[in-house]
This record gives C-alpha cells, sequence and structure tokens, in this order.
C-alpha cells in the first residue's frame, strides 16, 4: 500500500485516516507536531517503494451466504 509519495505525503495521509488519525484526534493538537514527526521519521526507515512510502500488509476477502 503507497501512502505518499514521499514520507513527509505519507505522515500527512495517515494522520488524515486510518489508526493514526483517531490515535492524533485522541491526544489533541498539542501533541500533533509530535506525532506528525515520528510517523514521517518511521515512514522514512521503512520500504520506499517506486511510487513512494510503502506499507506492507494483508487482508482477507471473505464472501459467505446463507441457504435457508
Amino acid at each position: 500500500m503507497t501512502l505518499g509519495a514521499t514520507p513527509r505525503l505519507a505522515a500527512e495521509s495517515a494522520l488524515r485516516v486510518g489508526p493514526v488519525s483517531r490515535f492524533a484526534a485522541e491526544a489533541g493538537p498539542a501533541q500533533l507536531p509530535t506525532i506528525f514527526d515520528a510517523v514521517e521519521r518511521a515512514l522514512a526507515a521503512g520500504r520506499p517503494g517506486p511510487t513512494g512510502a510503502q506499507l506492507g500488509g494483508s487482508a482477507w476477502i471473505v464472501s459467505a451466504s446463507n441457504p435457508g
């Protein structure tokens, strides 16, 4: 999954949606610069891909039906 073309853009994306955004909202605006810096550093140290900061991951896709 690509979050952004640079670690900075990826951190901005992470702070807009997902669990990091909820954590940042709960922590409050005073903590936002610290959280942003930590996320940006973590993404910069991660796996850069051809289109930017990459996150590894996997998903299960399940389908079910109730015949009754």
